[in-house]
């Protein structure tokens, strides 16, 4: 039986237990979203990095592998340092996988590879500046002699060009490697130049 002096109590109750239910339940969700997203969509459980870049640009990943089967640790090689954004018409430097993804694999030195780590780590920032512009330019400039200048500089022995390369760099200087060097590693839309 329904007794008025004990509704608003029996209705009190019942709000607050609906609130812990929902709270309680909110804060559960992640625990099984989170199994979810994780289980969900994956292959393969690895702890091999690489095994993300054999599926998802199988190209590179043969690269990779090409780079570290038939050059020097010491060889430097140069890849773009930026990638195509909307929030920047010359290009971003957010973290993204495909920065420094080359030098990263294999441990080879780079000009620059992802700029918000190096930030990180030095009070002066100019010298990442000037590496930015002249991974740039190297890439971007048609002048011969200028790339030349630019690539002793930092004694790179070999050149990345990938569409994400061309995306951020344009296509215009691109003609100037087959001067510098010779193709030793193509796969559409991919190519590696050693230096001469």
């Amino acid at each position: 039986k329904w007794d008025r002096r004990t509704l608003p109590g029996r209705a009190s109750l019942a709000s607050w237990l609906l609130v812990i239910i929902i709270l309680f339940g909110g804060l559960n969700y992640y625990s099984f979203a989170g199994i979810t997203t994780r289980t969900n969509h994956h292959d393969l459980f690895t702890l091999n990095g690489l095994s993300y870049v054999e599926k998802t640009t199988p190209g590179e990943f043969e690269l990779i592998e090409w780079v570290v089967r038939n050059t020097d640790k010491e060889s430097v090689i140069l890849e773009g340092s930026l990638v195509q954004c909307e929030a920047n018409p010359i290009g971003c430097n957010d973290w993204d996988p495909s920065l420094g993804r080359i030098a990263a694999a294999t441990g080879r030195p780079t000009i620059l590879g992802w700029e918000g780590h190096e930030r990180q780590w030095r009070a002066d920032h100019t010298i990442l500046e000037d590496r930015q512009d002249d991974v740039r330019e190297i890439y971007a400039t048609t002048d011969l002699l200028k790339a030349k200048t630019l690539i002793s500089k930092y004694a790179v022995d070999y050149i990345v060009i990938s569409d994400s390369e061309l995306n951020v760099y344009g296509s215009k200087g691109k003609e100037k490697f087959i001067e510098l060097g010779s193709v030793v590693f193509e796969r559409p839309n991919l190519l590696m130049y050693k230096l001469d």
